[in-house]
């Protein structure tokens, strides 16, 4: 058994994720989603079906048997325990025994057990109408289609992430069931949320109808009762006789005590919980009845109540009831609906991604079928040389099956004793190199069996060109190479003679070919005239022991073929012996004989033939240059790629010195160094390059090797030549492309960069100064849009001639990309200097320019940086310089010249930094808001408080508004700040709605947020997530001293926002652009005068009238006035005295943290007794 390496154990892990998916089934249960009309999802079975995937039966039952319990317990349905875990079982044994989908599997479960259980269940055991219970059923079998739907997603995720799928190669299924599964969750969003949202239109519709119903005939009840002289009994029979008086109705008048007074038509007065002192006015409630109740039959038999509070001498509430069935009904059908229209998108999304995806799909099954049937074996891996995927074809040669080859390395598994080492190297060396390969091994089946395959192995590339893996065709040439082998039978043999190996390699060989074809053993016995057929101990015995311990397994050979040489002499005998007792006969004589042959002519020839043969072979096929020459380098004979390389004819060079026609190019090639090499070593290497006989330079790789004589001394020479032009010339391309712009041949980037640096060392040694220019064609585009691509580039070649014969020789030009250029321009002596050659770049480049007979002209935008400059600089900071003031240049309009401006740079440098603190601190949560109150002052009623954002800094402390906000007033952090402290500010006021404090806030929005085209639906999408904000909770402040463009449009948007119940207030009255005009054209609901009049109002005259004409104006426009900087009593009495009865300040309250404000409330409510004693505190 194989050891597990893992950090933890197989069974540690499966206990593991047991608990985990358990403990997500009971909070899938937990957490369930309301649709509409009671209809309510959970999703603890997802995790059943992930369990069922990828766990065992054990496991899976447990995690149905968690999320079971969870629903017994809290809901008390203990039938939901045994849907879980009959669900888990049926759908494991049909999913994981029986193959089948989980989408199959558990629509079989719920058509066939679910939904009849469930009927059954709520039928007999809780005595719900079959209606109910067949609502409640069909509920619950959507749910459980929708949670294997998730599930199987989530499942075809999973196995994506752990890589169970190929990153390039996905099988028929695989895609189709990621197309089934991807168009199904488009379906069920796009179509589910439609759905939904119209139910839930539909349940407030209904319930406002019913408050309609219940109010009304309220709200007359308690007029009369108010207004008659008479008992409530009285008043009620009255009421209750008229006809319009729905005869369902139930009405009761109690007291503060919740003591019936006076009712009619038995109305539910029981139950303590319906005292009207803990019922909420004007609220419709919901009253259950007594008894253990299914949910189904409480929404029945229960009854809907609305009450109001009256005053008739003393506090009396006014009840009004009616029963909850008709509206159950309603519910019942809208339910049905809801559940049909959810069926119907469910059926119809399988359906049609089921379609479509077979339908796309079919294509790739075509293909995958045709790899499959291909003969051929094909194999997929990834980088690391993995097996991802083989076709049928590679079992069939093979014998192993996909899952014998998935993630392993093929070699691992077919490679045996017989495969060629040296094959293996070289495929390994292609696979580390990412390059493709082409090669012939053997490898070993499954059976143990030795077969010949031909692999072509390409790496499978991504659309990047990265390699992503390798895609590898094998070819079976088992019978292929055995009638090649056959044919060329002793031709290694014979090669091995040419090459003047061991004559015992030579035998070794022959041994080898025959046992490699013949299932045979063989032994070659030489012995001479001497040696009979009888003799079994020959004097000199030759055996193949490489392929294993050589055993007989019988006495007597199959054949014994004499060896003769070619005078007729017995040279030996060829034994053959089986290899197997059960091997048949076959060519063993064939192959016997011919070997025998073979062995005799190696023995006869092997210091004759073979080597004049050998030497005749090489000399003349091989594709290098080979002429060979005597001890002072005359040459005596050439072969026919020689004239083929140099161009010259074997007359012509033999009996001339080698030197001749090598060296004449002024080469030392036959220097006292090359010769003393030749002495020591015996070879020489290097390079050369000669004029050919048709009068052109050839580029030779040049070998010289020493042909020594009986005493070792040098009898000759052997040169061995190969043509290397086409290589120079080639790296001579790659060394152009590497550094000259192929369009215009200027320097590129490259070049540029490593000129660029050298100029500005230079300049730091001789103090000299330099300019970049960074230049960039105005107009450009629209030529090369209008007129293509060609002549762009024909117009990029004039500009360049132009701007070129402008320059220096020692100037750097370069194209930087496109239609931008970069000029370097050294040793400058002053300003004067560059002003000149810019201008004349200028004036050259917007002369007119006829191209396709067509009269053109074009600009050039150039930004100019020197170097050196006060800060220490490198190359692409000079040119990150000249290109921000060719910028600057395009935007003074083009055809013009910028220098770049360091103290600008520096200030929009601090600003971005400044920008990116203010960034971080909201991405930290280092903001707060703190409140200050705004008050009634004749009443001393608190009306609300305005927000003020506040910057917690981790050095600076408290950071006041004032401080940051301006810096980023145009800028777009300043609308998700904006964002943020409405967010903060609705949250902090639903807070305090639970603390039973109701504060409306203020909070400022500047004109840069406002004017955002998103604006309303932004604000609509804050307020949707506190349905509690009543209208008028939330009030908008606009910064009137920040201008406002387009009043008609912002005009409309404060409409459309106060249609939201947003109410909108001018902040800072009186200290901005156009008071008058934003109070004519600005639906606003409320004037702030700005603190710098009213504190100074007491003291200052002119203040004073401000404040006097302000309340004017608000008075003709009908407009509320609220005033900052109350600091004192005098101020607050002069204000109301004035009319002005709103304000804020530090004299009422400063601004305080949200945790101080119940503090503040509770002491200003408790300490306040009259108009005047808040003054005094």
């Amino acid at each position: 058994m194989a050891r597990h390496t893992g950090l933890f154990s197989p069974n540690i892990q499966t206990v593991g994720l047991t608990l985990l998916l358990s403990f997500l089934a009971c909070l899938g249960n937990m957490l369930s989603v309301g649709l509409a009309f009671g209809v309510d999802l959970i999703f603890g079975t997802i995790f059943v079906f992930v369990a069922i995937s990828y766990l065992g039966p054990r496991s899976s039952v447990i995690v149905a048997l968690a999320g079971g319990l969870y629903t017994w317990v809290i809901w008390d349905h203990f039938y939901a325990s045994v849907v879980f875990v009959l669900e888990a079982i049926v759908v494991y044994f049909l999913h994981r025994r029986l193959n089948k989908s989980l989408l199959s599997a558990d629509v079989l479960f719920w058509s066939c057990l679910g939904f009849p259980i469930t009927l059954f269940y709520l039928t007999q055991a809780i005595e719900l109408s079959i209606d109910s219970s067949s609502l409640i059923a069909l509920k619950q079998f959507i749910n459980a289609i929708f949670n294997v739907l998730l599930a199987s997603f989530i499942v075809l995720i999973v196995n994506i992430a752990q890589g169970k799928l190929s990153s390039f190669y996905l099988g028929h299924k695989q895609i189709k069931d990621i197309l089934f599964y991807s168009m199904i969750a488009l379906t069920l969003g796009a179509g589910t949320l439609p759905i939904i949202q119209s139910s839930k239109t539909d349940e407030r519709n209904t319930e406002k109808s019913l408050e309609a119903t219940l109010s009304g005939p309220l709200n007359h009840l308690a007029t009369d009762l108010e207004l008659s002289r008479q008992t409530a009994n009285d008043v009620l029979d009255e009421f209750t006789s008229r006809p319009r008086i729905d005869e369902s109705l139930s009405f009761a008048v109690l007291d503060q005590s919740g003591t019936a007074v006076a009712s009619k038509r038995d109305p539910w007065l029981k139950n303590s919980d319906q005292v009207p002192a803990k019922s909420r006015e004007g609220e419709l409630e919901f009253i259950e009845p007594e008894g253990n109740l299914s949910f189904v039959q409480r929404l029945r038999q229960g009854r809907y109540q609305m009450v109001q509070a009256i005053e008739n001498g003393q506090p009396l509430w006014v009840v009004i009831q009616t029963p909850a069935a008709p509206f159950a009904e309603k519910m019942a059908q809208a339910t049905f609906n809801l559940l049909l229209l959810l069926g119907v998108l469910l059926v119809l999304g399988i359906i049609v991604s089921q379609v479509l995806s077979r339908v796309l799909t079919a294509p790739i099954w075509r293909l995958s079928a045709a790899l499959d049937s291909s003969t051929n074996g094909i194999v997929i891996t990834n980088l690391e040389g993995e097996v991802e995927w083989i076709n049928k074809g590679f079992g069939k040669i093979s014998g192993y099956s996909i899952e014998d080859m998935k993630g392993k390395k093929p070699g691992s598994i077919l490679q045996g004793v017989g495969t060629d080492r040296e094959t293996v190297d070289r495929i390994r060396s292609s696979l580390a190199e990412e390059r493709k390969f082409d090669e012939e091994m053997v490898n070993y089946g499954k059976d143990g069996r030795p077969y010949w395959v031909h692999i072509n192995c390409e790496p499978l590339r991504g659309e990047s060109g990265k390699s992503q893996g390798y895609i590898a065709v094998e070819t079976d040439v088992t019978e292929q190479k055995q009638i090649k082998e056959l044919e060329l039978f002793g031709r290694e043999a014979l090669e091995k003679l040419a090459k003047k190996e061991s004559l015992e390699d030579i035998y070794q060989t022959v041994l080898h070919n025959v046992e490699s074809i013949l299932p045979v053993r063989c032994v070659i016995e030489l012995g001479g005239s001497g040696c009979g057929d009888n003799s079994y101990l020959p004097k000199a015995c030759y055996l193949n022991i490489e392929d294993g311990n050589y055993r007989l397994p019988s006495q007597s050979p199959l054949h014994s073929i004499p060896i003769v040489n070619s005078s007729g002499e017995h040279m030996g005998t060829f034994q053959i012996l089986y290899r197997y007792r059960d091997t048949h006969p076959g060519r063993e004589l064939e192959f016997g004989n011919r070997a025998s042959q073979l062995i005799a002519i190696a023995t006869e020839r092997f210091w004759s033939d073979r080597k004049l043969q050998e030497t005749a072979s090489v000399f003349s096929c091989v594709d290098e240059g080979i002429f060979i020459t005597d001890a002072d380098f005359l040459v005596l004979d050439v072969n026919a790629a020689f004239s083929t390389i140099t161009g010259f004819t074997g007359s012509e060079i033999i009996g001339q010195k080698a030197n001749g026609f090598i060296s004449n190019q002024g080469t030392a090639l036959f220097s006292s160094s090359v010769v003393s090499a030749l002495n020591q070593f015996g070879q020489w290497q290097g390079e050369t390059s000669i004029e050919n006989g048709n009068g052109r330079e050839v580029y030779l790789s040049l070998s010289i090797s020493t042909i020594p004589d009986e005493l070792g001394e040098p009898s000759g020479y052997i040169f061995l030549i190969s043509d290397i032009t086409e290589l120079k010339e080639y790296q001579r391309q790659l060394e152009n492309m590497a550094h000259y712009d192929g369009l215009t041949q200027l320097p590129n980037r490259v070049l540029l960069g490593d000129r660029l640096d050298q100029a500005m060392r230079k300049a730091d040694r001789n103090r000299d100064r330099l300019a970049v220019l960074f230049i960039d064609l105005d107009g450009f585009k629209k030529v090369n849009d209008t007129m293509g691509h060609e002549a762009g580039d024909e117009l990029l070649k004039v500009v360049t001639s132009r701007i070129s014969s402008q320059l220096r020789d020692t100037d750097t030009f370069s194209r930087f990309g496109g239609d931008e250029f970069v000029v370097v321009l050294p040793e400058l002596e002053n300003a004067e200097t560059v002003d000149d050659v810019v201008r004349r770049i200028l004036t050259a480049v917007e002369e007119k320019i006829l191209l396709a007979d067509r009269e053109l002209q074009i600009t050039a935008s150039i930004g100019v940086a020197f170097y050196p400059q006060k800060e220490s600089l490198d190359a692409d900071q000079v040119l990150r310089q000249a290109d921000q003031a060719m910028y600057a240049a395009k935007q003074r309009g083009r055809n013009c010249y910028q220098y770049f401006d360091m103290d600008n740079d520096k200030a929009v440098r601090q600003f971005h930094e400044i920008v990116a603190e203010i960034g971080a601190a909201l991405k930290n949560n280092e903001f707060s808001l703190f409140y200050q109150p705004k008050v009634n002052l004749k009443t001393t009623e608190i009306i609300g408080a305005e927000a003020l954002i506040r910057w917690t800094h981790p050095t600076r402390g408290l950071v006041p508004p004032s401080d940051f906000l301006p810096l980023i007033e145009h800028h777009v952090l300043s609308v998700e700040i904006g964002e943020w402290v409405l967010n903060s500010a609705l949250s902090q006021m639903d807070e305090w709605r639970k603390q039973g404090i109701h504060m409306p806030i203020s909070v400022n929005i500047n004109s840069f947020h406002l004017r955002q085209l998103n604006f309303a639906s932004r604000l609509r999408d804050i307020l949707k997530p506190h349905p509690l904000v009543r209208p008028g909770d939330l009030e908008l402040e606009i910064v009137e001293t920040s201008a406002l463009e387009n009043l008609e449009t912002v005009s409309g948007l404060i409409s459309e926002c106060q249609q939201m119940g947003v109410s909108f207030s001018l902040d800072d009255f009186g200290t901005g652009y156009s008071s008058l005009s934003y109070l004519r054209r600005l639906p606003v609901e409320r004037l702030k005068i700005d603190m710098s009049f009213v504190r100074d109002m007491l003291q200052d005259a002119n203040d004073f009238a401000i404040v006097q004409g302000v309340l004017g104006l608000a008075s003709s426009f009908d407009l509320a006035v609220i005033a900052e900087g109350v600091e004192t009593a005098e101020h607050s009495a002069k204000l109301i005295e004035i009319g002005c009865y709103f304000g804020q300040g530090f004299g009422i309250a400063k601004p305080m943290p949200s945790n101080a404000v119940p503090g503040w409330v509770e002491s200003w409510n408790n300490k306040k007794v009259d108009a005047e004693s808040w003054r005094t505190v």
